[in-house]
């Protein structure tokens, strides 16, 4: 649903709102059987964090993902949205007490804001105010 929304505020002449969305849940279904790497393996990982989730997709049927996360804006959108809910999770267990939580709210809206800042400025608005703050 993120993804379908960035999309949307970016505009359809740019973005296929229903492709990125799409992609989206093939990215979440591959995900789900790789698992979610935490960020300290992921960068030592590196691109074999992408492989692995495309291999995951190609063994579960899902081989349009490669495709689709190549297309202009799109993997930007998806990662986009994958860090929004992140950041969006993190703040609800904040609020709940769970003060544990801040370091990956922090690092999840860092990375986001810049994917906004430098790939996706037209959805700035939208992140923004579902962040309740600003990206600068």
């Amino acid at each position: 649903m993120l993804a379908y929304l960035i999309a949307l505020e970016i505009g359809s002449g740019k973005i296929n709102a229903y492709r990125a969305a799409f992609a989206a849940l093939l990215h979440d279904a591959a995900e789900a059987l790789v698992g979610d790497i935490p960020l300290w393996s992921s960068r030592r990982l590196g691109g074999l964090k992408d492989g692995l989730e495309e291999e995951a997709a190609r063994e579960l049927g899902l081989n349009d993902i490669a495709g689709m996360l190549g297309e202009e804006g799109i993997r930007h959108i998806v990662r986009a949205a994958d860090l929004l809910a992140t950041a969006l999770q993190a703040r609800r267990y904040m609020k709940m007490g769970y003060i544990e939580t801040r370091e990956i709210y922090q690092t999840s809206r860092n990375a986001l804001c810049r994917i906004i800042e430098e790939e996706l400025r037209d959805a700035q608005r939208l992140v923004e105010s579902l962040l309740e703050e600003p990206c600068r």
